[in-house]
């Protein structure tokens, strides 16, 4: 853990400690929003369990979440596949990635979190 928490302090700038913390307040949030404050329904973190992030394949048993919080960017197994229907509604959380990451990637995320830290996705 120590080896993968330097890594990502050298690579992004960022603790590893402070990108899970950030991904479980936004979890947290999401669940607020789905639930309405009830206990019942499911959300999963960056793609349903089981289910494959780039294909949408589901590979055994897996989870079918009500709603599905990715990290920085969509995972393209939750419009894929098995995975559109598993992973519910789609929202997408600002774990404070710098722009350097999004544009290494070729994804152009200018102004793409204007409106807060946490988007629907459609």
């Amino acid at each position: 853990m120590l080896a993968a928490n330097r890594i990502a302090t050298d690579r992004i700038g960022l603790s590893l400690l402070q990108m899970m913390e950030s991904a479980g307040r936004e979890l947290a949030a999401l669940t607020r929003l789905i639930l309405g404050g009830s206990l019942s329904g499911r959300s999963s973190l960056d793609i349903p369990t089981g289910v494959d992030a780039s294909t949408g394949e589901r590979h055994g048993a897996a989870i079918a979440a009500d709603a599905t919080l990715a990290l920085a960017v969509p995972k393209r197994g939750m419009a894929l596949g098995e995975g559109a229907r598993l992973s519910g509604s789609g929202y997408l959380a600002d774990i404070g990635l710098p722009a350097s990451i999004f544009a290494e990637l070729g994804v152009d995320a200018d102004g793409l979190f204007a409106a807060g830290p946490l988007l629907r996705l459609v």
